[in-house]
């Protein structure tokens, strides 16, 4: 155990002393580039538990040495400009963990490099690739969070594709806070636009926004800047000595400011054929950014996101 945590502690250690992070594109997101790209930005993802299992299936084909596997990738690091191959064998010689033991392969996780971009006011998504990872564990137990340990599924061409049923693994919800968000997340912008921004226009104009609590579709409002709400909802009126003397009824008009969380409702495939992985926008939820004011007209998907309005795609 002790030597399995200093193995992992070193090179999680280099990785980010050695490792220099690169400011250009690469040949796995210059697309960002093309002038029809409004917006780009890239958020890690977990593939969950149980999705369609292929978690399991990898580990099977890499224990038999039929997966192509490289050393882990991380996006716009050296190690993503030149893949290295490595094996089952290497793996246990580096990071002293046998992926062919149960209980190893209980341990393991499923993550993905995801990167989303608007293209002629769509919101898409594009997997670069997909890693293995394990817990790094201190010999007295405490968890210190994950080391990737191989990386596969490498994309570099194919981004969008007609979506095969067979090919279907789960449906699932990523999580995102827009006031936390850092500079290695906004890929691109224009005109300081973030994906909000950029899609508002958009959802103002469509016939697709429904309001996440009833499906009711939500109407542009008077000012044309926002949509209006048919729920009426009860607000507490305090004094000027913070008393509260009442409610009042509003039916809350929801601008694009009132919003910074979104939570994005996905399809994951796997192509076993090519060893890509493919994902399908599904919905678009906008959560309040204010939640004690709108939690009662809103669906509380997770904690601290209470979602107002729905995008069908």
């Amino acid at each position: 155990m002790k030597s399995r945590f200093l193995l992992f502690a070193s090179i999680f250690f280099c990785h980010f002393v050695i490792a220099q992070i690169q400011n250009g594109p690469t040949r796995y997101d210059a697309f960002i580039n093309n002038s029809k790209i409004q917006w780009a930005g890239l958020f890690p993802a977990y593939i969950k538990p149980g999705c369609g299992d292929v978690k399991n299936y990898l580990l099977d084909q890499f224990i038999k040495g039929t997966l192509k596997a490289y050393k882990p990738v991380q996006y716009r690091w050296p190690d993503a400009l030149e893949l290295t191959p490595v094996d089952k064998a290497q793996i246990k010689a580096i990071h002293n963990i046998d992926v062919s033991q149960e209980a190893n392969r209980k341990d393991a996780n499923l993550s993905a490099d995801e990167i989303f971009y608007i293209q002629k006011d769509k919101l898409y998504s594009y997997i670069p690739w997909v890693s293995v990872r394990y817990p790094i564990v201190t010999p007295a137990g405490n968890f210190l969070g994950e080391a990737r340990i191989f990386t596969t599924a490498v994309n570099t061409k194919s981004r969008k594709k007609d979506f095969r049923k067979k090919d279907f693994l789960c449906r699932s919800f990523q999580y995102f806070n827009l006031d936390s968000l850092t500079a290695d997340n906004k890929l691109k912008e224009l005109y300081g636009q973030g994906l909000i921004g950029t899609l508002w226009p958009v959802w103002l104009k469509s016939e697709k926004v429904f309001f996440a609590k009833d499906s009711s579709r939500a109407l542009v409002n008077t000012e044309g800047n926002g949509f209006k709400s048919s729920i009426v909802i009860n607000v507490p009126v305090y004094n000027i000595y913070g008393e509260l003397t009442g409610n009042k009824s509003l039916s809350p008009d929801y601008k694009q400011e009132d919003f910074k969380k979104i939570a994005i409702e996905q399809d994951w495939y796997y192509c076993k054929k090519k060893n890509r992985f493919f994902t399908k926008v599904i919905s678009i939820y906008l959560c309040a950014a204010d939640e004690m004011i709108f939690k009662n007209n809103s669906v509380l998907l997770k904690d601290g996101y209470h979602a107002i309005l729905k995008m069908k795609l």
